[in-house]
């Protein structure tokens, strides 16, 4: 259950639907997740409402990504940030990435715990590794 947020100034609809099948690829590409499992949140803001050391900068070039997932190895990780950053080529934003890695026991769906609806994900260690 993969979920990213990305907050960046405001864009076309355009820009922003090919920025999400980007993201979308990228993230499958490095990870082997099923194309379907990973949600994407865009989250936008006036270029007058960003600041910069202290004060209001209109800041045109910036994008805040936070992944959600399960742990990953640092080299899965490392094609995460690249893959990442990749999908924002053409735009004016540079991404700065969070990675928030978490077990599937800290994952409510449905009103239930992932670990106790799906025995597969129960059995794995306390941290799944993706396996790429």
């Amino acid at each position: 259950m993969p979920w990213m947020e990305v907050t960046m100034p405001k864009r076309e609809n355009e820009i922003k639907e090919g920025l999400v099948k980007r993201l979308n690829q990228e993230f499958i590409d490095a990870t082997g997740f099923e194309e379907e499992i990973l949600y994407i949140r865009i989250s936008e803001f006036e270029r007058t409402d960003a600041g910069a050391a202290g004060q209001l900068a209109g800041v045109a070039g910036v994008a805040h990504v936070v992944l959600y997932c399960p742990r990953m190895r640092f080299d899965v990780k490392r094609m995460v940030v690249s893959g990442i950053t990749n999908a924002f080529a053409g735009t004016d934003a540079k991404p700065l990435i969070h990675i928030l890695e978490f077990p599937y026991e800290n994952i409510g769906v449905e009103g239930k715990l992932l670990t106790d609806t799906d025995e597969e994900l129960a059995s794995r260690p306390f941290y799944y590794v993706v396996p790429r």
